[in-house]
C-alpha cells in the first residue's frame, strides 16, 4: 500500500480485531473540501467526544454533590484534590467546567501513554551512554542471545526494570 501512502494494522482488542486504516485526507490537500467532513473523521470525533464527557460529566457532578452534602470528608483520588482545590481565601481554584476539562484531558492523554513511555525510557537511556550498555549486558547474561524475553525472566533482570522504571520516578506523564 505504499504507492497509496496508506497504512493497514490489524490489532486484537478482546475478542475483537480492529483494523486502523491511515491514508492522508483529501481535504490535506484541498484544504477547501474540510467543510464537508467527506472521510467522517470529524462526525466520529464528535460522537466520541460526547460519550466521553457526558460519562465524565456525570461522575464529576455527582462526586461535587457528596462533597456539597457533606458525604466524603477524605479526598481519596485526583478527582476529589481537584474538587478541593482552594486559594487562600478558601475560594475554590477550579470551577466545574475546568473540573470537567482536566479529567478529560488525564482520561484521554492514556492513549498514547504507552508508546510514549517506551520512547521516553530510550531516550532518557540514550543520553546516558553506560545505561543501553548494562542493560544490554544483563539481558545477555539473564537471557542469553538465543531466545526472546520471556515473562519469567523479568524478576530477574533488576538493572533493566531499574532503567524502565527511573524516568517515571523523576518526570511523571501528568501533571499530579
Amino acid at each position: 500500500m505504499e504507492e497509496m501512502n496508506t497504512e493497514i494494522a490489524c490489532i486484537r482488542v478482546g475478542n475483537y480485531h480492529v483494523i486502523p486504516v491511515t491514508s492522508p485526507e483529501l481535504a490535506y490537500y484541498l484544504p477547501w473540501l474540510s467543510v464537508f467532513d467527506l472521510d467522517g473523521h470529524k462526525a466520529i470525533l464528535k460522537k466520541a467526544y460526547a460519550t466521553a464527557t457526558k460519562h465524565i460529566d456525570i461522575e464529576v457532578d455527582n462526586r461535587i454533590q457528596i462533597w456539597k452534602d457533606g458525604n466524603k470528608s477524605l479526598e481519596e483520588d485526583i478527582l476529589d484534590v481537584l474538587i478541593m482545590l482552594k486559594d487562600k481565601n478558601g475560594n475554590p481554584l477550579m470551577n466545574v467546567k475546568e473540573i470537567k476539562a482536566q479529567i478529560f484531558e488525564l482520561l484521554t492523554a492514556t492513549v498514547d501513554n504507552p508508546s510514549n513511555a517506551v520512547e521516553w525510557v530510550l531516550a532518557e537511556m540514550l543520553n546516558q551512554p553506560m545505561l543501553p550498555q548494562k542493560a544490554i549486558e544483563e539481558l545477555n547474561i539473564v537471557v542469553g542471545i538465543n531466545r526472546w524475553v520471556q515473562e519469567s525472566d523479568l524478576s530477574r533482570l533488576n538493572y533493566v526494570k531499574a532503567c524502565i522504571k527511573r524516568p517515571f520516578d523523576s518526570i511523571p506523564f501528568v501533571p499530579f
